[in-house]
């Protein structure tokens, strides 16, 4: 499955999404200002950060070309995201992680999943 990037400045929005064609079932919110869609299937459509300077601590800008890692694990149990951000400042390497656990309440199936910009 292949994603795209997008960031929209004005609003301060981060969308990952998924290229394909899928039917959306569902969506989650991981933690505030990040929700998690799912197809029908159960497996991981779009991921929207809303806030993201704010939610990352950086300038809106840097968000324009960063390196992001996003990994999506389901368990029976639990829904965890990790986010990683990568980005440069003077040639100076710097990065953030969040990371989320919530109870996956709406019985997901399990799922592992990687997704790269």
């Amino acid at each position: 499955m292949k994603f795209r990037y997008t960031y929209d400045l004005a609003f301060d929005l981060v969308d990952f999404s998924c290229d394909g064609d899928f039917k959306f079932k569902r969506s989650v919110m991981v933690d505030e200002g990040i929700f998690l869609d799912f197809d029908e299937n159960g497996m991981p459509v779009a991921l929207e950060i809303i806030g993201a300077s704010k939610i990352f601590h950086v300038h809106r800008k840097q968000l324009l070309e960063p390196d992001f890692k996003v990994h999506v694990e389901v368990t029976r149990e639990l829904i965890k995201t990790e986010i990683r951000l990568t980005h440069f400042i003077d040639r100076r390497k710097y990065e953030v992680n969040v990371q989320n656990e919530i109870p996956n309440e709406h019985l997901q199936p399990a799922v592992d999943v990687v997704i790269t910009n």
